[in-house]
């Protein structure tokens, strides 16, 4: 055994482009999607306890604490993937990350107790691929949160395909205002709305130009290449289930932002401003207004 309690933080992640390639026979869709780290986090805590079992602490009252909770999933996989009984092991969870709103809150949060875990017991002695597998037991976004290989992907199939974008100094230079106006939205609810749209699905080549094209623009640090490259295929189907969303970038955009998307499913927005100035005051105008309002740069 190695450390006996641990304090990480679990970054939020958006959805630079989000587009839907097609349907496994499972009914998982298929996806094309450049996805960056931000430096807005949930900080976990584990610690080894006397008492066998997995507690889940939390002040959020959004949150289970039982078996539903995915930092319980993750924490329970990995013991019984690594064969060890009986262990006792406390998780607190200190929300930052919106609930329910396509940052990866849960997702983050289960990557970081495996990371955790493993520097606890060091079961897999890092195995990366091992760890990996156990994340993507969790969730399609939880290997891209563990963050492994860039804290930028481009990621394929249901998520669990990753091709890193190459990092940048300039990257951590890019500025964007994250924003929540409205509940949370249910993705399985967004996607049956998509597929009630009989949308076309995306070609997998134009998928794989784009995210190319948009991976490079972030490599290079360039904001207004980015800007002009945020795509999201679900936000037609969100906006009809919770029409504020649409609202919320349009002021984004007022406020000077170069571009303005929705993460994942919604019903977060974000939108890539010039500089922190800019970004600073969007932040301070909407959280006026009463809007859950986060400036933060891409890690």
């Amino acid at each position: 055994m190695k450390k006996q309690e641990l304090f990480i933080k679990a970054p939020a992640k958006i959805n630079l482009s989000l587009l839907l390639t097609g349907r496994r026979a499972d009914g998982y869709h298929l996806i094309s999607s450049v996805m960056q780290l931000v430096s807005l986090y949930d900080t976990i805590t584990i610690q080894k306890r006397t008492a066998s079992g997995i507690e889940i602490i939390t002040e959020s009252p959004l949150i289970p604490c039982g078996e539903k909770n995915t930092c319980y999933k993750a924490a329970a996989s990995y013991f019984k993937t690594a064969g060890i009984d009986n262990a006792g092991i406390s998780i607190n969870i200190k929300k930052m990350i919106p609930e329910s709103a396509g940052l990866a809150g849960g997702s983050s949060d289960a990557a970081a107790v495996i990371k955790g875990l493993e520097r606890i017991y060091g079961a897999f002695e890092g195995d990366h691929r091992k760890l990996n597998e156990i994340a993507l037991s969790i969730g399609a976004d939880v290997p891209f949160c563990m963050n492994y290989l860039s804290s930028c992907c481009i990621c394929e199939g249901i998520g669990e395909i990753m091709t890193p974008v190459s990092r940048n100094k300039q990257m951590t230079k890019i500025y964007a205002v994250i924003a929540k106006k409205t509940r949370g939205l249910s993705t399985p609810s967004v996607y049956a709305r998509y597929d009630a749209l009989n949308k076309p699905a995306t070609s997998e080549r134009d998928a794989k130009l784009h995210a190319e094209m948009l991976a490079h623009a972030v490599s290079e640090g360039e904001p207004r290449d980015i800007a002009a490259l945020l795509k999201n295929e679900l936000y037609e189907a969100a906006i009809c289930i919770k029409p504020e969303i649409a609202c919320l970038i349009g002021s984004m955009m007022s406020l000077g932002a170069l571009g303005a998307s929705m993460s994942g499913s919604g019903s977060a927005v974000f939108g890539i401003f010039p500089n922190i100035k800019t970004a600073k005051q969007c932040e301070s105008i909407l959280r006026a207004d009463r809007i859950t309002a986060y400036c933060v740069r891409f890690i």
